[in-house]
């Protein structure tokens, strides 16, 4: 259920497990408000969750109950949710998911990884027959040092719901500006068509605007990126525009945080190392740089999805800027946007290696020490220009060094 111009709560058990979440928003019509109660079921030995109830209730029709039960191997890593199985590869890297609790089961979706860890291809034969190609779609990154900022993807086929002419498969493809905070989507071209990005403050992509100037993808800010975009029919905000509105057009957009592809056949969303469930903020596999990544193995960015972004799926970065490597004058040096996924492509699920982590190296900040050195620094550090230890300290040259370091040489 999508929430445009709502409110949200949450509520965390004594060991920070969060148990409940809430929505209310103004329904598309302006009618009424629609919400959504949620409970988290947290086992009380482990604390690991075993799934979630919720119930949705909006006006003029009936409340809605759904519930949702997690499965995990001895590793901790999520292997059935919902009706749906995950099957985790040697590595640890998810490589199929299906209906069917067997690996091995034809109708799946696999996934295939390059020795970076970057997916490159999803295959989805859920829905094929015995002589036909299974849907692909074929992911390129760009080559700049983070690994997950795509570029394009492209499938072999056009799906049904798709806008992209009649004879073409469907396609996105990224346009970024790099910044100081990392890339930053500012325009996509889906199908054929053109649209703005309206990013946040984090690069996340929060609006698709067409060339008419009206809104046609919405994502709006909530805890943990819980609740589904806007698409189609479902009705969001239009400028100039009196209540929520809808546009004819679905448009489909997978990026979500920074370095993440959502997945609709999981409804999780693909974050270079693991995979990310918003559905209750936390990844659905342990870190593979263990503690260093923090206390927490699953955890995103320490519980701060507003502030921290982790764009490998390793650790929170306090903003992208942390590793990003400082130039000459004290500025983040941004690396070029462009070239290619990269690394020959393994079997699905195949070994592959963490990929180096940026080193985090803050922008210096001078010292009130380096800022008003002592006269024993100042001595220290010209004391070479005197003509012995005990020389004459007027000596010309030692002085202009000296009074240069305290800062009184105009």
């Amino acid at each position: 259920m999508a929430l445009p111009c709502g409110g949200m709560g949450y509520a965390w058990d004594s060991n920070g497990n969060r148990i409940q979440a809430s929505y209310s928003a103004a329904t598309a019509t302006g009618t009424g408000t629609s919400t959504l109660q949620r409970v988290y079921q947290v086992a009380s030995g482990s604390n690991r969750l075993q799934g979630y109830s919720e119930t949705v209730t909006i006006p003029g029709s009936p409340s809605q109950n759904r519930s949702t039960t997690y499965q995990h191997d001895a590793t901790g890593a999520l292997t059935q949710k919902g009706s749906n199985y995950l099957h985790h590869g040697a590595d640890g890297r998810l490589a199929r998911t299906s209906a069917s609790a067997d690996p091995a089961h034809p109708q799946a979706v696999a996934y295939t990884y390059n020795t970076q860890g970057q997916r490159l291809l999803k295959s989805d034969a859920r829905s094929v027959g015995a002589n036909q190609t299974p849907a692909t779609q074929h992911t390129v990154y760009a080559d700049d040092g983070i690994g997950s900022t795509v570029l394009g993807q492209y499938a072999n086929r056009r799906s049904s719901t798709s806008a992209a002419p009649q004879n073409e498969a469907d396609s996105t493809e990224i346009i970024y500006l790099p910044t100081a905070s990392g890339p930053l989507p500012v325009a996509a071209q889906i199908n054929g068509r053109l649209y703005a990005i309206d990013a946040d403050h984090l690069n996340t992509p929060r609006r698709l605007t067409n060339l008419q100037g009206q809104v046609a993808w919405q994502w709006l800010i909530t805890g943990f990126g819980e609740t589904p975009p806007t698409t189609g029919a479902e009705g969001y905000a239009q400028p100039g525009a009196t209540g929520p509105q809808s546009y004819a057009e679905p448009v489909p957009f997978e990026l979500r945080y920074p370095g993440q592809q959502w997945d609709a056949e999981t409804n999780l969303a693909y974050n270079l190392h693991r995979y990310y469930d918003a559905s209750t903020g936390r990844y659905v596999q342990a870190d593979p740089i263990g503690l260093e990544g923090g206390w927490n193995r699953f955890g995103y960015v320490e519980g701060d999805p507003l502030g921290d972004v982790d764009p490998e799926g390793l650790r929170g970065l306090n903003r992208p800027i942390d590793q990003m490597p400082i130039g000459p004058g004290g500025g983040a040096v941004v690396p070029p946007v462009g070239g290619g996924g990269g690394g020959g492509a393994t079997a699905s699920g195949g070994t592959s290696g963490v990929r180096p982590i940026p080193v985090p190296i803050p922008i210096p900040i001078p010292t009130q020490k380096e800022q008003c050195p002592s006269d024993e620094d100042c001595y220290e550090r010209c004391k070479h220009l005197l003509p012995s230890p005990s020389g004459d300290l007027q000596a010309s040259e030692y002085r202009k060094c000296y009074r240069e370091c305290k800062g009184t040489l105009k």
